[in-house]
């Protein structure tokens, strides 16, 4: 596979909504007099969405191009992300896998534009075990990537891409992409997590 060098990105965990609805197995008692502790959700991703400028590459057959990542809590996978090179007018799908190569979920991109990051949502979120290592990819049917070698691994809030061999990818139809190059390919491709967090609401002056 060709190779480009891009700009090493790395996104940062945003509070987006306040919840209430707790649990039994989930109340926190506050001392007296203090505000009550509300479940917070949360959302990250690997790469935040600054524009990074790759060339692009293509290949003569359709390719999967994924990454390899873990959570160090357990959470949520809401769906998929990827930078689209210039040039690419081919349709896109997302897809989650699991330990064992299984497909768990899978999204068609629409709306994309012409180049630069894309999302898209799983039609339900997946359960995201701690510690487990899940593959995240999408499938470029013209056969255009970005690329960056000598990729080691980035952390993101819960988030991490697996330490070495991070960027997988296979030839072909959409399939689960088992093979990594030597060089250590990163191919931007990412995941949208959510996980929960109690916190404290900070007291009105």
């Amino acid at each position: 596979m060709a190779v480009i060098v891009a700009a090493f990105l790395v996104g940062a965990a945003v509070p987006i909504v306040w919840l209430a609805n707790r649990g039994p197995q989930q109340v926190l008692v506050a001392p007296a007099g203090a505000a009550a502790p509300v479940r917070e959700a949360q959302e990250t991703s690997l790469w935040n969405s600054q524009e990074i400028v790759p060339a692009r590459y293509r290949d003569r057959s359709a390719v999967e191009l994924g990454t390899r990542f873990t959570a160090s809590r357990d959470g949520w996978a809401l769906g998929v992300r990827f930078f689209k090179a210039k040039g690419d007018r081919g349709g896109h799908t997302g897809s989650l896998w699991d330990s064992h190569g299984r497909r768990v979920a899978r999204v068609t991109f629409t709306g994309e534009s012409a180049t630069g990051w894309q999302q898209a949502h799983f039609a339900e979120p997946v359960r995201i075990k701690a510690g487990r290592v899940y593959t995240v990819s999408y499938h470029a049917r013209q056969g255009v990537f970005v690329g960056t070698p000598g990729f080691t691994s980035v952390e993101s809030g819960p988030l991490r891409s697996a330490w070495g061999k991070a960027g997988v990818y296979q030839y072909g139809r959409s399939a689960y992409p088992r093979r990594a190059n030597p060089r250590s390919y990163n191919y931007w491709v990412d995941v949208i997590f959510r996980w929960y967090e109690w916190r404290r609401p900070t007291p009105k002056p």
